[in-house]
């Protein structure tokens, strides 16, 4: 589904604001990926199969490395 702006949508942005990618407010992270499987309706329209792996260190960590 081509927008105008030549920019591949999917579905998930017509429900909510958070689609995909990651977000920040006051400090706090949230990360929305694709996914692998479907909810509801079978259909993944432009929106590729995806797994993600977030490795967390403490700030201590940080630091040192």
């Amino acid at each position: 589904m081509p927008w105008f702006d030549g920019r591949i949508r999917n579905l998930a942005e017509f429900i909510t604001a958070f689609d995909r990618g990651l977000y920040q407010h006051n400090g706090s992270y949230l990360y929305v990926n694709c996914g692998l499987g479907v909810t509801g309706q079978r259909i993944r329209l432009n929106t590729p199969r995806e797994i993600l792996l977030i490795e967390t260190q403490t700030a201590a960590a940080q630091r040192a490395a």
